[in-house]
């Protein structure tokens, strides 16, 4: 069985940065038709270009991100995950335009082909998380993400766990090369949602 070193994989989510454009597809009709792509299912024929809008921000960066996950790479990210063997996505052909219908050049589509577990519960630690109510007020939480059995396909850049999930190796090849438009957190101290809403602690003895 493979041992894997959570502190050396990290969760990959869109920069907390407003000023980073965002995209959404230009139909959400094609949501479905768009699986096709992120799953890099093949099919007969070739898949026509995804047409994509800008709904905000101002600033392009490598990495745009859409409400779903992430869907736009700059050319530059894509000729480094090359040249730098990457391995655990492909690309496909993307039509980006902007909020007034202009064309924005220098992207491709990336599917993540590398493949990681689900969520293992029981190996994550349960923590409280002070409510915005205060007081003995708390929302239980989990922290640190581990897979299921371990598994993970050894993909730079994969799913699992439900997120977008990236070696150490392309995490620091993103830092060295200034790639931008992502953050990044280990998962051993990712905090997780219990979705159980919030509870009341007991007191301390001679709490007030």
């Amino acid at each position: 069985m493979t041992i894997i070193n959570y502190d050396k994989l990290f969760d990959m989510r869109w920069s907390s940065a407003t000023r980073y454009v965002r995209v959404s597809l230009g139909d959400w009709n094609l949501a479905e038709k768009l699986y096709p792509y992120a799953c890099q299912q093949r099919l007969d024929g070739e898949l026509p270009p995804v047409e994509v809008r800008v709904i905000a921000g101002r600033e392009l960066a490598d990495f745009v991100w859409s409400p779903l996950s992430i869907l736009l790479v700059s050319d530059r990210a894509i000729e480094l995950f090359k040249s730098s063997n990457i391995v655990g996505w492909d690309e496909y052909s993307v039509v980006v335009m902007t909020k007034s219908g202009g064309l924005i050049t220098g992207y491709r589509g990336l599917s993540i082909r590398g493949r990681g577990g689900m969520m293992d519960l029981s190996r994550s630690e349960e923590i409280f998380v002070p409510s915005s109510r205060g007081g003995s007020w708390v929302v239980p939480m989990l922290k640190g993400i581990r897979f299921e059995n371990d598994y993970w396909d050894g993909s730079d850049i994969f799913v699992g766990a439900g997120r977008v999930v990236i070696s150490e190796r392309l995490y620091k090849l993103i830092k060295k090369n200034k790639i931008s438009g992502g953050s990044y957190e280990p998962l051993s101290s990712c905090i997780t949602s219990l979705k159980r809403g919030e509870i009341m602690l007991p007191r301390q003895d001679g709490q007030a």
